[in-house]
């Protein structure tokens, strides 16, 4: 009863209006099934388990449907117990959110559809239910409030997105055979109630919208509408096809119509109610608004609302995360509610200054031209600086009419770490992230890439890569990290000038970032054919220039090593013939070649063999002096490797006799005259 109370003060305080649509949505509950009144037969005869469930507003006042959200409480106390502690989170079911956004960029046409209340579409069991129970009294403050349980699953339960997530992949899967287009966008291309997918025709975006519906149909779900891009109105009249303007898509600002997306700034410097503000966000004639007093708390509560998932403007972004750690560095002593001067004050202004200025930069939704052929090529650029290091990847396309396009697909930066290291090193940071990208864009797009190509400026980094051996811990690490991702054969150079990765490792301004900048289309090599590409895998490097290798001093004491003595090799330590002669090869190579680089290449059968005849030799080296005379009757003799063998007569007798492959037995007595 507290926390009714609670929330009806605080529904009598945001206005008439915000009251009204929380009970309007409680009584929708009711409509829809999703919750229904106990009778006091039902409270009185129930013997199983029994708890309430508290419930609260949150307020949407962007939101033209929903400007109020109710909540469920399900980790409050009732009588000592939260029914949150009882359940277990569930498995992470979600597809993952970049490579749900990357592939929704793959095709001509783009479909997004959102499942309505998608929650409620699973429903509780009867003992379920009644550890559901809330109560309301529609803000008749006078009146004992009626009692109520819910009937599906609700937002505040700790497995509820798990539970949601399993049943409408479930409902897809038993259903696969018959809808398999609309099976495959519900289990690879969905994220929680959104779904988002594209197709090369009008005809394919029909199919799939009315074979999903259909299907979703049999697991209770239901798409509030679709979303098309392009002017495609006429194509779907009749279906639950709505025209937008704008629309958010995972986050992201995208404009149907023109099918590219758009940056939006959202800049709102006023207080915070239940994690509302409390007046609208700024609009760009409004930036004196922003207050005088600024502290770095107001400014980290900004950066922290800019949605970026692909890198689309990471090099403008950039400018925000230097200024943070500078201010971090410099700034902030006497705490983050206090003003900052003046210098860094002007400095942030230029940049919320710039954010209104990306409002009118788009980018385009679909990676692939319509005139497209054959299967792309993956580029990713990588670069470093003292800055930042980044990396970013573009798809190039060849066309019908023989020309070539490539576009951005997704970039990535770093700011710099505080402790100082070299560019070279950075450099390798930003080609460890180049792999990456690689290994997440062949992983989730549906490409098949007729070529992958690394391109750095660095002729260090790619010797580095190249190289796989003799690194310290740091560049080590890195080559290993990269090396298991790419081939080093995929990896090539080129002049500084022509590397679009620079651009993630220096700030860049706003207008840098157009429509047919650098940045958005690549290099003007990229249309060329590969062969003509100002690339190169050849190296100017001697292995001495290469940095960050680690110096190893050997002392030799002997310019012979003839014998297993001359190294410390302990036999007992080897349980193994195999493994001691490997060991021993290698030690004997390094003595021979001096050096412990690429030793395990030099490894041959004649190495192996030298260090089967040194064991031999150290096994003899304890024979007697006189071992002609003593093994006489064994035919002893020393072969031209210095080691005694034995059987010399036997040698002979077979080189004579008729018979070499079996011998004949002899009596003593009965041995033939030669």
């Amino acid at each position: 009863m507290y926390r009714l109370r609670s929330t009806e003060r605080r529904l009598e305080r945001a206005g008439p209006d915000y009251s009204k649509a929380y009970g309007d949505q409680i009584m929708d509950m009711v409509e829809r099934s999703v919750a229904r009144k106990l009778t006091d037969e039902e409270m009185d005869t129930y013997d199983g388990p029994i708890h309430y469930i508290p419930h609260h507003e949150v307020l949407k006042p962007n939101s033209k449907s929903t400007p109020v959200r109710i909540v469920f409480d399900s980790s409050s106390s009732y009588m000592g117990h939260v029914l949150n502690e009882y359940w277990a989170k569930g498995p992470n079911v979600l597809n993952d959110l970049l490579g749900v956004i990357i592939r929704f960029r793959q095709r001509k046409i783009a479909i997004a559809g959102d499942i309505t209340k998608m929650y409620n579409a699973i429903k509780l069991s009867e003992r379920d239910q009644h550890t559901h129970r809330f109560v309301w009294r529609d803000l008749q403050l006078d009146k004992l409030p009626d009692q109520y349980v819910l009937t599906s699953v609700t937002f505040g339960d700790r497995p509820s997105g798990a539970i949601s997530t399993m049943a409408l992949r479930m409902t897809a899967e038993m259903h696969q055979t018959e809808y398999p287009k609309a099976a495959e966008l519900v289990i690879k291309n969905s994220y929680v109630d959104d779904l988002l997918i594209s197709v090369n025709t009008v005809c394919e975006a029909k199919e799939i919208i009315q074979d999903t519906e259909m299907m979703l149909s049999h697991g209770g779900f239901r798409v509030k509408h679709w979303i098309i891009s392009g002017d495609q109105s006429e194509h779907f009249t009749g279906m639950n096809v709505l025209c937008a303007e704008q629309e958010n898509i995972l986050g992201m600002c995208w404009l149907p119509k023109d099918d590219v997306w758009t940056f939006k700034a959202k800049l709102n410097f006023s207080s915070k109610r239940r994690g509302i503000h409390l007046e609208d966000d700024l609009k760009e004639e409004q930036l004196h608004l922003i207050p005088d007093n600024l502290t770095h708390r107001m400014v980290l509560s900004q950066v922290a609302g800019i949605y970026d998932p692909l890198g689309l403007i990471a090099s403008y972004v950039l400018y925000a995360k230097i200024l943070m750690r500078s201010m971090c560095s410099k700034e902030i002593q006497n705490g983050w509610d206090e003003p900052m001067n003046e210098e860094i004050r002007v400095k942030w202004m230029q940049f919320f200054r710039g954010l209104y200025e990306l409002q009118s930069i788009t980018f385009k939704r679909c990676i692939m031209p319509e005139n497209a052929e054959g299967d792309p090529i993956l580029v990713i650029f990588s670069d470093g600086s003292q800055q930042a290091y980044g990396a970013c990847a573009y798809i190039r396309w060849h066309t019908n009419d023989n020309t070539y396009e490539s576009n951005l697909v997704i970039a990535k930066n770093r700011i710099a770490p505080a402790k100082q290291l070299s560019t070279p090193r950075l450099e390798l940071c930003g080609a460890v992230l180049a792999s990456r990208l690689h290994q997440k864009l062949v992983t989730e797009l549906d490409f098949r890439f007729s070529k992958i190509v690394h391109i750095v400026d660095s002729m260090i980094v790619r010797a580095q890569i190249r190289e796989s051996y003799g690194f310290g811990t740091f560049v080590a690490t890195r080559v290993a990290e990269i090396q298991s991702k790419t081939d080093p054969t995929e990896w090539w150079w080129v002049q500084g000038d022509q590397n679009p990765a620079d651009m993630t490792t220096r700030v860049a301004s706003a207008s840098a970032l157009g429509a047919n900048s650098k940045w958005q289309r690549g290099p003007d090599f990229l249309k060329m054919p590969f062969e003509l590409w100002p690339i190169t895998q050849e190296t100017t490097l001697d292995s001495d220039q290469i940095p960050n290798v680690v110096g190893i001093t050997m002392s030799i004491t002997s310019d012979d090593c003839s014998t297993i003595s001359d190294i410390a090799i302990d036999i007992d330590r080897f349980a193994g013939l195999k493994k001691l002669l490997g060991v021993t090869s290698i030690v004997l190579s390094i003595f021979k070649w001096k050096t412990f680089k690429g030793i395990c290449d030099k490894i041959t059968m004649e190495t192996l063999i030298e260090a089967e005849m040194s064991w031999v030799k150290h096994a003899q080296k304890d024979l007697p002096k006189d071992w002609m005379k003593k093994f006489q009757r064994l035919g002893p003799f020393l072969n031209q490797d210095g080691v005694v063998c034995v059987g010399q007569r036997m040698a002979e007798w077979i080189k004579q006799s008729w018979n070499q492959r079996e011998f004949v037995c002899y009596q003593e007595r009965d041995v033939l005259p030669s």
